[in-house]
């Protein structure tokens, strides 16, 4: 239930409002709150299952939105609407803010350290050229098209706080930017440590992360290529001398 009223306010917020109320049958149904307490309560993210779920839940969705709710709100059509609002990036990212910002008022939690980790997500998938599944470099499956998740996590716990997704052919290393500064901006706090891997070591990157605006520090391996494999080398070597 409380989880379900924290998602109430989020959607009712001023950049939800307009776009994620639908009409049916005279009535003003709040029918994006639904789909995120099925994935709450049960990890199912499936859009064909929602209609069945709506039968067991509808007393208590009726009370919380003040709205006569049926299953019929809830086909896949209608929340593949919900689904393309939801997509805007503007419109996520506040979303993302606002939960994240909640979760950590509400359970206390540290954000000293973030981890930023790319990963690809490959399948059976047709490949379009405007498409987000795309072939590129996967340590998976090079036969199959993909794409790209870079989050921002909070490090040791895991939870989630900025999370982008592009097409498969893009590179790692512009990636780490973006949802640092997004961290940084709605955590207002300087001096934080990013953690990641050797992707995030490039100049560009680590100048970002020390820079005025995000104010903070960065722990990732040296990557081995061009001079830096026998550089290391060396350091490891005097440091032993010494």
């Amino acid at each position: 239930y409380l989880a379900a009223k924290s998602f109430c306010n989020v959607c009712r917020c001023k950049y939800l409002f307009p776009r994620l109320w639908c009409a049916v049958d005279g009535h003003q149904n709040l029918f994006n709150l639904a789909p995120k307490l099925k994935v709450l309560s049960e990890g199912d993210h499936r859009k064909v299952v929602m209609e069945d779920y709506i039968k067991g839940v509808r007393h208590t969705l009726c009370c919380l939105t003040g709205s006569d709710i049926s299953e019929a709100d809830f086909t896949d059509d209608r929340l593949t609407n919900l689904l393309r609002h939801l997509s805007i990036g503007e419109t996520w990212e506040k979303i993302e803010e606002d939960l994240s910002r909640d979760t950590i008022t509400v359970y206390n939690l540290p954000t000293e350290t973030v981890r930023c980790d790319p990963t690809t997500i490959s399948g059976h998938h047709g490949v379009k050229d405007d498409g987000i599944f795309q072939f590129g470099h996967s340590k998976d499956d090079p036969a199959l098209p993909q794409i790209k998740v870079m989050t921002a996590a909070l490090d040791p716990l895991g939870m989630p706080l900025a999370t982008d997704v592009v097409s498969g052919e893009n590179a790692d290393d512009p990636m780490f930017v973006p949802v640092i500064r997004r961290v940084a901006s709605f955590l207002g706090k300087k001096g934080l440590l990013y953690v990641g891997d050797c992707k995030m070591c490039a100049a560009a990157t680590r100048k970002f992360i020390v820079s005025d605006e995000v104010g903070g520090h960065y722990l990732c391996p040296l990557p081995r290529t061009g001079n830096a494999s026998g550089d290391i080398e060396r350091w490891a070597d005097r440091g032993n001398m010494r």
